[in-house]
């Protein structure tokens, strides 16, 4: 059996505080991210619970959670979907700074129509 890939690593997104309309509203910041909750080996599928907050001030005002299944591929059987789709691998790398792939946290291909 192959090795898994880490689960998801934790994505943070932040917008900061809006400006408010009045002096009177109170700026808003919000906040998303993902936590990693499980992995099925074949097919390979990632469950990350995508959670968004609202937070008027710094009190929490609204929490939603969804529950997704993302299904990925290895390296080499993403680019053999690449290639019977037509298409042909033209690079890739392991994140969006050209890191060589391993060593970098995902993979990013490049492809052309054949």
């Amino acid at each position: 059996m192959r090795n898994l890939p880490k689960l998801l690593p934790m994505l943070l997104i932040i917008i900061p505080a809006c400006g408010s309309t009045s002096p009177s509203e109170t700026p808003t910041t919000f906040l998303s991210y993902s936590s990693s909750v499980g992995v099925r080996p074949e097919p390979l599928v990632l469950f990350p619970d995508l959670i968004h907050r609202r937070y008027p001030g710094s009190r929490l005002q609204d929490e939603a959670v969804s529950s997704i299944a993302t299904r990925c591929w290895y390296p080499e059987e993403l680019q053999e979907r690449i290639r019977k789709a037509g298409f042909v691998v033209t690079g890739s790398w392991g994140g969006y700074e050209g890191e060589p792939y391993g060593p970098g946290p995902e993979l990013i291909g490049a492809h052309a129509e054949a």
